[in-house]
């Protein structure tokens, strides 16, 4: 039998979702679907099953091409505007020598461009914000990555946040918002160690 993990929690607002990637996501997205559209206006339910099998299904095609394990992101739309932001969660093995190793790699991160030292439930993480360029498949967006290490996994997980971006004036205060809601949605994360959820 596979050594259990330390898995967490989040606290998302209303509106927004985790979805597990893995044999079941397929279903789980219809059901989520089904039951959003179920309490939308009629008029409104066609236009909100499109824009969530879209959203959704790109969010979490992602998340599989980057082996991850969740995904959360908003169903909803403020206003007529969809909210243009998810987060994709993974687990990689701890390629260094131990947890000496992976603090040394701690500070390797935090010393680069744009990068924080922060806290993850107790656990030291790094804070990463880049900007991408707007390309022929993708728009341009600001990605928000928290790292953490966790020793009971000899494993780091990273949470990366992504959010559609535009130096518009009319629209960059309204992004800004969204990606501070992310970095309030990240202080609400919660580790439980394998004996605990055991």
């Amino acid at each position: 039998m596979a050594a259990a993990s330390t898995t967490f929690t989040i606290v998302l607002p209303p509106g927004w979702v985790r979805i597990a990637v893995n044999d079941q996501t397929e279903r789980n997205i219809r059901l989520l679907i089904a039951d959003a559209v179920a309490s939308a206006p009629p008029d409104q339910a066609a236009e909100l099953r499109s824009f969530l099998r879209r959203t959704i299904a790109n969010a979490v095609a992602r998340a599989r091409e980057q082996r991850a394990t969740d995904v959360i992101l908003s169903r909803q739309q403020a206003g007529s505007i969809a909210v243009p932001a998810s987060i994709i969660v993974a687990r990689q093995p701890n390629k260094t020598a131990g947890d000496q190793g992976a603090r040394q790699q701690l500070i390797a991160l935090a010393m680069r461009k744009d990068s924080d030292v922060v806290e993850l439930d107790g656990y030291v993480a790094v804070r990463r914000q880049k900007y991408g360029a707007a390309t022929d498949d993708s728009p341009a967006h600001r990605s928000v990555s928290y790292a953490a290490y966790l020793p009971p996994d000899d494993e780091w997980i990273v949470f990366t946040a992504s959010v559609v971006w535009s130096d518009d004036p009319a629209i960059e205060p309204a992004l800004e918002t969204v990606q501070l809601l992310i970095d309030t949605m990240m202080s609400t994360v919660r580790f439980q160690s394998p004996e605990v959820t055991a």
